[in-house]
């Protein structure tokens, strides 16, 4: 009876339906064009790199894209010596994206609050790997947007 039981369970787990969600053949074929850009350079590569990744010869939609980025880092908070122990780290980007002679501004914003680190080169380290992934976000809000344009 044991083995029965294990059989089916084994059988409805196999065969359940999961499809992975960034399978990249249930993506839209896009290719993406990125024409200029401006503002903040290491986000500007960061984002051209991961659109690059995403992009296809074998496309159904193109896009041409002017990308815009802007990197901010506010003290929110000093302990009582008037040094700065909190910060917020925000990412504005802007993409102005040109299809069939008509434009559309799309923005996305990613933002984060951090606590100081008395390490110089540990919190610039931390704070490329927040860029790192501030630019993946926005990457896939851009995507999930172009994909359902139109």
């Amino acid at each position: 009876m044991k083995k029965i039981s294990l059989f089916i369970l084994i059988l409805f787990i196999s065969h359940c339906g999961y499809t992975p969600i960034y399978n990249i053949d249930n993506k839209t074929k896009i290719k993406i064009n990125i024409l200029s850009t401006e503002g903040d350079k290491k986000i500007n590569n960061l984002l051209v790199s991961d659109i690059k990744k995403i992009s296809r010869n074998d496309f159904e939609k193109e896009f041409d894209v002017k990308i815009n980025t802007s990197f901010i880092k506010l003290i929110i908070a000093k302990d009582t010596k008037g040094v700065a122990s909190d910060y917020q780290l925000k990412v504005i980007s802007t993409f102005e994206i040109i299809k069939n002679n008509k434009n559309e501004i799309i923005s996305f914003q990613e933002q984060i609050n951090i606590k100081n680190n008395t390490n110089l080169f540990e919190q610039k380290k931390y704070e490329n790997s927040i860029k790192i992934t501030f630019a993946k976000s926005i990457v896939d809000k851009l995507l999930e947007k172009l994909t359902i344009s139109e």
